[in-house]
């Protein structure tokens, strides 16, 4: 379902109409970037005599979507209650997207009529979002196959399956709501719409002191900027930055301490610091100057798969109680580090000193893990540390080392495999431009760091308890 486009020029007598201040900037289109907020005059971080700096933007509380939003809402819509008694969603995230889908439906003049409910700030403000977000959610299947071998490829499989059940669940649990049966049967909304307003939520949500997680109208058209480098090597942070007030929970956005701004020139923030597929994941583009593009999260599945027919796996993994994942980090003087929690304990053996106990309580059964005879389930993820004091710590770093360096061997390998086959794919050239942005910088990380495990691996060869442990090597 497509909101009526809400023009650039219709934002300022938006913003009068629900309480949002303007002042100094305008929304206009800025060269690879979309729309972004742009200085109309010169601007600068300072009041006249004393007086406080003037924001540039003041959006009040009551036109943010924040789970507080969502609950004082559905007394006033019976079609929103009836939405929210029926589906009964509990996390925050979900019940914001469905105040967002509802926004969506009300956008339209006949469901507005049907719902009988007044519009809010939000039922207009809809129509200014882009219908395509560029993150990967909203790529198509062939282009979502350009992150094979990221650390993309698995979060965005799994958003897309949460996505398709949290839609499936919309529908089954409001088939015998004759308004939402209405909507949902005759096509007005779809999974696409789902998949959209989780798109925006993601892309454009802040996280607020004092309200959570929310969308902030105005504010979310201010696009990132954490900083960029001249070529004389002078940094240059974002122009601006966003606060919460305490009391009223309203959200200005105030130059930075010392900036000036000149007439025509964008109005930046921060969005954090972030990996590269963080940034694609959420936001839909990657930022080469960013400290972040250093680090990398992948799960360690395709080493599961290996050891898939060991008897200790369940348990092993059942005691952790985590996602068994790997994070790499090459830091800006090329220094390397890799933590991988889980696979310590898979590394380790029941001859080296693991073993488990089944302990009842109270009716219910649970596993225990031991380590040199201590009860250690509690403090599982910190496997690596409890080994340190003992003979096996170089048996079992080696063994977690030596299984990693064919993992991230065979992760640059499917990585390679698509930047051989990325030119002949059909997509969209844009996705292609980003999605290879995130391999290269990835492909960089991987490689790095099996330079260091390699160093690591003949280093550890040495060691007396290695060489006495050859035959447990995995």
């Amino acid at each position: 379902m497509k909101p009526p486009d809400l023009p650039l020029e219709a934002i300022p007598a938006w913003c009068e109409q629900h309480g949002a201040e303007v002042y100094g900037i305008k929304v206009a289109n800025v060269e690879d970037k979309g729309n972004g907020w742009v200085a109309v005059q010169d601007l600068k971080n300072a009041g006249q005599n004393g007086e406080p700096v003037r924001p540039l933007l003041t959006i009040p509380s009551d036109i943010i979507i924040s789970i507080k939003t969502v609950m004082q809402y559905a007394p006033e819509n019976a079609r929103f209650h009836q939405l929210l008694h029926a589906v009964q969603f509990q996390t925050e995230r979900q019940l914001v997207l469905l105040y967002m889908l509802m926004q969506l439906v009300l956008s339209s003049p006949h469901y507005l009529k049907e719902a009988g409910v007044a519009p809010v700030a939000w039922t207009e403000y809809i129509g200014l979002q882009p219908r395509e977000v560029p993150i990967p959610t909203m790529w198509t299947a062939k282009e979502r196959s350009l992150l094979q071998g990221t650390s993309l490829e698995p979060a965005v499989a799994a958003k897309m399956i949460l996505l398709e059940r949290e839609f499936a669940a919309i529908r089954e649990a409001t088939r015998d709501v004759p308004f939402w049966r209405e909507v949902l049967d005759s096509g007005h909304i779809s999974l696409y719409d789902w998949i959209w307003v989780d798109a925006l939520f993601r892309s454009r949500s802040f996280e607020l002191p004092y309200s959570g997680v929310s969308c902030v109208p105005c504010l979310d058209l201010a696009n990132n900027r954490d900083f960029e480098i001249d070529d004389k090597g002078m940094v240059t942070p974002s122009t601006a930055y966003f606060q919460q007030d305490p009391e009223t929970e309203a959200v200005t956005l105030l130059l930075r301490k010392g900036r000036t701004v000149a007439a025509g020139e964008e109005i930046t923030i921060s969005y954090g610091e972030k990996s590269a597929g963080e940034m694609l994941f959420n936001y839909g583009f990657i930022q080469w100057n960013r400290s972040g593009l250093n680090d990398m999260v992948l799960p360690l599945d395709g080493i599961l798969e290996e050891v898939k027919d060991d008897p200790l796996l369940e348990f092993k993994l059942a005691a952790f109680n985590g996602a068994p994942v790997l994070e790499l980090t090459v830091d800006e003087k090329g220094r390397r580090r890799w933590s991988a929690p889980f696979l310590y304990l898979l590394c380790v053996y029941e001859e080296d000193g693991l073993s488990f106990r089944t302990q009842e309580w109270r009716g219910q059964q649970s596993q225990r893990i031991l380590w040199k005879g201590k009860d250690r389930t509690g403090m599982v993820g910190m496997f690596d540390v409890f080994i340190n004091a003992q003979d096996v710590r170089e048996a079992v770093r080696y063994r977690a080392v030596s299984a990693l360096i064919q993992f991230v061997e065979k992760q640059i390998a499917r990585i390679e495999s698509v930047d051989s086959s990325a030119a002949s794919l059909e997509a969209r050239e844009e996705v292609k431009a980003t999605s290879s942005s995130l391999r290269s910088a990835e492909k960089r990380i991987l490689k790095d760091s099996l330079e260091g495990l390699g160093v690591e691996q003949q280093k550890l060869q040495q060691a007396e308890s290695v060489v006495a442990n050859t035959s447990k090597l995995m």
